[in-house]
């Protein structure tokens, strides 16, 4: 019998220092499935290279697309949160990395063919880029929401997604 066959879209994944990172590489290394995993490359980052330091084996592949904010979107994220527009980061700081992932999700389309879509939030623009490869690719799709977007009592760099 085939494996399923699952395209994971995390932002954060090791060697990211998150508790996301930690709890989404356990549960991705834990499938008895074919996983393909978009996440994201922060230089700025904190590492720790001992958070599943074998999952590149264990997955199917493992794809780090690099992310970091430039200087002219900290300054603009500054100057926004020192105004209250905000406009930069909505829904977060992370949207900017959506049209890089997608261009290397649909680039090797072929490649990955998943019989599912994974995505997990926080941040929650990865479900965006979920979204986006569900409208055009039809996919069946779960969205892991996980912290909520609203009202969480750890996130205070956006007024505006809270109550």
């Amino acid at each position: 019998m085939k494996k399923l066959s699952l395209l994971a879209i995390n932002y954060s994944s090791p060697p990211m220092a998150s508790a996301r990172a930690i709890q989404v590489s356990r549960l991705l290394c834990g499938l008895d499935a074919d996983v393909s995993l978009f996440c994201g490359s922060d230089p700025e980052g904190a590492r720790d290279d001992t958070i599943a330091p074998d999952m590149d084996r264990v997955l199917r592949m493992v794809a780090r697309v690099p992310f970091s904010r430039s200087m002219i979107s900290k300054i603009s994220d500054y100057a926004s949160e020192k105004t209250g527009a905000y406009h930069g980061n909505i829904p977060d700081a992370q949207k900017r990395w959506n049209p890089r992932a997608l261009a290397e999700i649909f680039r090797g389309w072929d490649d990955v063919a998943p019989d599912v879509m994974m995505t997990f939030g926080n941040p929650m623009s990865t479900h965006l880029a979920g979204l986006k490869v569900k409208k055009e690719k039809g996919v069946p799709w779960v969205a892991h929401f996980s912290d909520p977007w609203t009202d969480n009592i750890y996130r205070n760099d956006n007024p505006v997604t809270m109550r």
